[in-house]
């Protein structure tokens, strides 16, 4: 049977949005990072067969996939390279775009959207795609995002709990002993990820010495919380974070607004937090001690002019 008979109905895919929890930056140096899921926010994609040529729908454009606005020029590059390994037609189907994932807010939201659309195309064909095949096609459409990803955004995206990643490797799973409670403030900014990358690259052509050194204290502080996270040791991951939001900001990836909601966060006991993503605007990470320390945290966000707050926990996840 060929890709095309095997297309009926409607197929869907799904992926959740991520968390850096230590490693920003330094991970496109080949630094380690540590990342988690955030399953309260997830992006979904619909492939089904109709008559004409290939069409999209989506909050932000509806029509045919070809004149579709260049913010889609990944997915499209995503498409080509997908229906090549699995023969599917150059018509005859509609692409229904969705996500709850806010944009540019370094939650993940272009790899999550990639990764729902290339599960949805396999499973469209009665196929899954084996886990390389998975991250390689989302790294297409997440060049067209980011420029040059370090990966961790889509080994995070279709992860099932918390992963160690390095670029270039398989990401390494890191189970906790104990359950640990992170909450994500949406600050309301976009995250300039492009200036931010930009901005490390040029102090390293600046001060190359000093700004290796950071990059490699942050890749350090990224092994240490996953051993923490792995011990279950809140204090000592809260501490890493704090480290390493120090770093960032020495790198000059943090903002004013972030600044401001981290502080507020440890008025209200959390026990670390940072920027989370590229920087320079986007989202903030907090861990707490418990459930209702993480309740605590997001409400004194919101009072402080935080636009959402979520929960990202290693064994219970929900919206705040």
């Amino acid at each position: 049977m060929t890709a095309t008979m095997a297309m009926r109905g409607v197929s869907v895919g799904e992926a959740h949005a991520k968390v850096i929890v230590v490693g920003e930056h330094a991970a496109v140096f080949g630094y380690p990072v540590l990342a988690a899921p955030l399953p309260a926010l997830s992006a979904r994609t619909e492939v089904r067969q109709a008559d004409g040529p290939i069409g999209l729908v989506s909050p932000f454009y509806t029509g045919p996939l070809r004149r579709a606005p260049a913010v889609f020029d990944g997915i499209k590059a995503l498409l080509e390279a997908a229906r090549a390994r699995l023969a599917l037609p150059h018509r005859d189907m509609i692409l229904k775009l969705s996500s709850n994932i806010p944009i540019g807010r370094g939650l993940g939201s272009s790899a999550a959207l990639a990764a729902s659309l290339v599960r949805a195309l396999y499973r469209s064909c009665g196929e899954s795609p084996d886990p390389f095949t998975l991250l390689d096609l989302i790294d297409i459409a997440e060049t067209f995002a980011h420029g040059s990803p370090s990966g961790v955004d889509a080994a995070a995206v279709v992860a099932g709990g918390m992963i160690s990643y390095r670029k270039g490797l398989a990401a390494t799973p890191v189970r906790t002993s104990r359950p640990l409670h992170f909450v994500v403030a949406d600050s309301g900014i976009p995250s300039a990820t492009r200036q931010a990358v930009a901005e490390v690259r040029r102090r390293l052509a600046r001060a190359a010495a000093d700004t290796r050194l950071r990059l490699g204290e942050i890749g350090r502080l990224a092994e240490v919380a996953a051993a923490a996270a792995k011990e279950g040791d809140a204090r000592r991951l809260g501490e890493t974070m704090n480290g390493a939001q120090r770093e960032l900001d020495a790198l000059g990836v943090s903002h004013p607004v972030l600044d401001h909601l981290l502080l507020a966060a440890g008025r209200a006991g959390a026990l670390g937090a940072k920027l989370t993503g590229g920087g320079q605007g986007g989202s903030v990470l907090c861990l707490a001690e418990d459930l209702q320390a993480a309740e605590r945290i997001a409400l004194a966000l919101r009072s402080q002019g935080a636009k959402a707050t979520w929960l990202a926990g290693t064994r219970e996840e929900a919206a705040l």
